[in-house]
């Protein structure tokens, strides 16, 4: 598991519900600063893609900032999974 995900599953079940929330994007320059310095790696599962999508670590809904610290790339698949995950996963008891 990666390292810098793992803050987000140790959160409460508030921080879930709002976890799916967060739409608010990062500057352009962040975000190609988060993309070169993964080598265009998902942080998550490691697969090579064209463009990284740039996903807030903590939701800027639970004050997560807009920092570097606080961004991580990931393919869309896993992006997709972070962001359904609240939702299928909480709310629904799905796996």
């Amino acid at each position: 598991m990666s390292e810098r995900l793992k803050p987000i599953l140790e959160v409460g079940f508030t921080a879930f519900a709002l976890y799916g929330l967060s739409f608010l994007a990062f500057s352009n320059e962040l975000k190609e600063r988060v993309r070169k310095e993964q080598g265009g790696r998902c942080d998550w599962c490691g697969k090579k893609v064209k463009k990284l999508q740039i996903h807030h670590i903590i939701p800027q809904r639970m004050k997560g900032k807009d920092t570097r610290e606080n961004a991580v790339g990931l393919c869309d698949d896993c992006h997709r999974y972070w962001d359904e995950l609240s939702f299928e996963k909480i709310f629904y008891g799905k796996e």
